[in-house]
C-alpha cells in the first residue's frame, strides 16, 4: 500500500468519527498472537495496513452490571464468546450491512423506547439506559507488528508478527506519526520507523488508562527500521479473517435472558401488526381509561400511536 493510500485510510476513520462523535472472546486460544500492552515503554514496528473492528462485550462489567446472558451461557456445548465481532459490520468493506446482529437490535429497541418514554416509570428508564449502553458496540483497529523489545524467543527463535488492538486515542497519535513522517511511509519494509507506545493509568492504580505514543529517534534523527531479511520472509497475518470471525446469531438469541428474548419478540410482533394495520375509524367518546402497568414496548407503541397507556 503506497503512502497516500495509508493516509487516505488514516483520513478516512478519522473524518468518521468526527462525524459520529455528537469477536468473539481469542483468549482462550491466544497461541502467543495476541500482544497485550504493557504498563510503562515498548517499542514495536507496525507492519502493513490495518482493520477496524465494531465489537460488543457480552458479559457484565464493574460499570455496568447488567446482564444479558446467564454465566452459563459461555461455558458447555456451544458456549458464547464473551467479545463478539457485531454482525452488522462488515470488516473487509469497512461498511455497516444488515446482518441480524441481536445486540444491536437490543441496542435499537432500547433507544426507540427512551425516545418514546411517556408510560415509562423512573426504574424502567434506568434498565434501558443500562440497556442501551451495555449493548452499544466498540470500536478498534487492529494491525500486524513485531515486538523491539523481545525479538526472539528463548531458544533464539524470531517471534515473528503479533496482533495488537488500538483504541482510537492511540489510533490518532499514531496516525499523527504516519502525517508527520509522510511522504514516506511509517510501516514500509525499507523506510520504516520503530514507535514506542507508553501505558500508564488504570488496573490497580484506578483511573482511566493512558496511550502515548512516539516516534524513536537515533540522536537527534529519527530512527528509520528496515525490516531484516528474516522479516520479510515472515508471513502477515491475516487480519480481516482472524478478527472477523461471526458468532452464530440465532444462538446468541436463544442464549439471551428469558426477559430480553421476550423483549424482541413483542418488539417484532409490533412491528408486523405496524405494516398490516389499516386506517381506523375515529372512536366514540369512551370513559376515562384505567391506568394500567404495561411493557415498555406497549408504552412505547401506544406513546407512538397517541393511544392511552
Amino acid at each position: 500500500m503506497s503512502s497516500m493510500n495509508l493516509l487516505s485510510h488514516i483520513k478516512k476513520i478519522k473524518d468518521q468519527a468526527a462525524k459520529n462523535a455528537s469477536n468473539r472472546d481469542f483468549s482462550k486460544n491466544r497461541q502467543n498472537i495476541w500482544y497485550d500492552w504493557k504498563d510503562g515503554d515498548q517499542v514495536i514496528r507496525f507492519v502493513g495496513d490495518f482493520i477496524i473492528t465494531k465489537s460488543h462485550w457480552m458479559t457484565p462489567s464493574p460499570y455496568n452490571p447488567l446482564k444479558l446472558f446467564d454465566e452459563k451461557s459461555f461455558e458447555g456445548n456451544n458456549p458464547l464468546s464473551k467479545l463478539t465481532n457485531c454482525a452488522n459490520w462488515d470488516i473487509v468493506n469497512e461498511t455497516e450491512r444488515d446482518g441480524g446482529c441481536i445486540v444491536c437490535l437490543l441496542n435499537k429497541i432500547s433507544r426507540d423506547i427512551l425516545r418514546s418514554s411517556a408510560g415509562i416509570d423512573e426504574e424502567t428508564r434506568k434498565e434501558f439506559d443500562s440497556l442501551k449502553a451495555r449493548t452499544d458496540f466498540r470500536v478498534n483497529y487492529r494491525w500486524n507488528v513485531l515486538l523491539r523489545d523481545k525479538p526472539v524467543d528463548q531458544d533464539g527463535k524470531l517471534v515473528g508478527y503479533n496482533i495488537v488492538q488500538l483504541g482510537y486515542e492511540l489510533f490518532e497519535e499514531i496516525a499523527a506519526i504516519h502525517e508527520e513522517y509522510s511522504p514516506a511511509e511509517f510501516t514500509s519494509v525499507e523506510e520504516g520507523l520503530d514507535i514506542k507506545i507508553n501505558k500508564s493509568g488504570g488496573g490497580d492504580r484506578g483511573g482511566r488508562t493512558k496511550y502515548r505514543a512516539q516516534a524513536v529517534f537515533q540522536g537527534a534523527h529519527l530512527k528509520v527500521s528496515p525490516l531484516t531479511q528474516e522479516e520479510r520472509a515472515l508471513d502477515l497475518f491475516n487480519l480481516a479473517e482472524i478478527c472477523g470471525r461471526q458468532s452464530d446469531q440465532d444462538l446468541v438469541r436463544s442464549k439471551l435472558l428469558q426477559k430480553w428474548q421476550e423483549l424482541i419478540t413483542e418488539y417484532e410482533k409490533g412491528d408486523e401488526s405496524a405494516e398490516q394495520a389499516a386506517p381506523a375509524p375515529a372512536p366514540a367518546p369512551a370513559p376515562a381509561p384505567v391506568v394500567q402497568k404495561q411493557s415498555p414496548v406497549s408504552a412505547m407503541k401506544n406513546a407512538k400511536s397517541g393511544k392511552p397507556f
